[in-house]
């Protein structure tokens, strides 16, 4: 029932902009062969627990918790790893990963998650029509905030590691170091190639 009630505002949205977009609605309907409605299931293996039905309706989409029929495909993943697969740039390289499991028609589900995220969503514009534009400001406000937070925080880490590691443990070795083993790498090379020569020269 819980699940219901989530998945019908969705599914009313996501055909909303289905409907505004028309090139995505083409290429959804193109997934439908004649005669036929593909279903792609999607199974969240981590707590809460939860399953979604994607059925393809043409240029539309229905959203079910439960469907008892045909399954043309189906993934299933942890929370985080839908995460990954919503927000990730190559849509292919998080749906193919270790962590998400692919079961029948996986171009089928590259192919629907591609066109869902082609579809220009502009969510405070949603918002506003629910909660209000002051408070949805506020929201966008706080998401820059941690946004930019957490990259400053990525950042900080990211350099704070690496200053660990060359500088403090000596696990890795500096760029001077690294350059200066190179060259000799290559003053090896270069006597080997000479004392070859002479070899030959001898023989």
């Amino acid at each position: 029932m819980l699940a219901s009630i989530i998945y019908t505002p969705v599914e009313i949205l996501l055909n909303k902009l289905l409907a505004q977009d028309p090139a995505a609605a083409a290429k959804l309907q193109e997934l439908c062969p004649p005669d036929s409605q593909p279903v792609v299931s999607l199974i969240c293996t981590t707590t809460p627990h939860w399953q979604l039905h994607a059925l393809l309706d043409g240029p539309r989409l229905q959203l079910r918790s439960v469907y008892e029929g045909p399954v043309t495909a189906s993934v299933s993943a942890s929370a985080s790893a839908f995460i990954r697969l919503v927000t990730a740039e190559n849509t292919r390289t998080a749906l193919f990963s270790r962590d998400v499991a692919l079961a029948g028609d996986t171009h089928l589900v590259q192919a629907l998650f591609e066109t869902l995220r082609s579809l220009d969503f502009d969510w405070e514009y949603y918002m506003e029509s629910v909660t209000g534009s002051v408070l949805t400001q506020q929201m966008s406000k706080a998401l820059d905030s941690v946004r930019q937070w957490s990259g400053e925080f990525k950042n900080s880490m990211r350099d704070n590691l690496q200053e660990y590691l060359h500088e403090e443990s000596g696990l890795l070795p500096q760029r001077s170091e690294l350059e200066e083993f190179y060259n000799g790498i290559d003053e090896l090379r270069l006597r080997l190639d000479r004392l070859e020569a002479r070899l030959q020269r001898l023989l």
